[in-house]
């Protein structure tokens, strides 16, 4: 969970401090979901979903049976679906060795065009769409990185949730 945790708040900081890279207003081929998984659909109703971690603000993290460990010829450490209040919201996906973050690079770039590397301790790339924001980080010192496309829709959503949450925690307890 904490690993979670941790891959989601390096996300949502990079996401909220980086401007857009690629050329266009948004890159080509959106995704409507990751895997036959539709953004906004309840994973709670689905057979083939097992939650398996929750986070403080709402988020629980699923597994799917028979997910494919694999992206072209990267080979992964782990898929994982986000929901929020039972709306899914974002996925991620870990992985470890230099091969398989080129492989997961390639089919990046083959699915939604390619976009400029920032970063020198890490590879970062970032595509910004009109719905979904896609960020792939590879470190190259601990030689592991993720990928992670969330909703903005529903990213929002929560959002909203954790900005009240703490301006609550910031007046009871100051």
């Amino acid at each position: 969970m904490k690993k979670a945790f941790l891959f989601l708040m390096s996300t949502l900081f990079v996401l909220m401090v980086t401007p857009p890279i690629n050329a266009g207003p948004y890159f080509k081929n959106e995704p409507d979901g990751f895997r036959g998984v539709r953004w906004g659909e309840n994973l709670r109703k689905r057979d083939d979903m097992t939650p398996y971690t929750a986070d403080k603000d709402l988020t629980v993290y699923f597994i799917r049976k028979g997910d494919e460990s694999t992206i072209g010829d990267a080979w992964l450490e782990s898929i994982n679906y986000k929901t929020w209040e039972d709306i899914y919201y974002g996925m991620f996906l870990l992985f470890k060795g230099y091969g398989n973050y080129q492989s997961v690079l390639k089919v990046c770039f083959e699915k939604f065009g390619k976009v400029n590397m920032r970063g020198k301790l890490q590879e970062t790339y970032i595509w910004h769409g009109e719905n979904v924001d896609i960020l792939l980080v590879y470190y190259r010192l601990k030689d592991d990185g993720f990928l992670d496309i969330t909703h903005h829709k529903y990213n929002e959503l929560k959002n909203k949730y954790d900005t009240e949450k703490a301006k609550q925690g910031a007046e009871k307890d100051f």
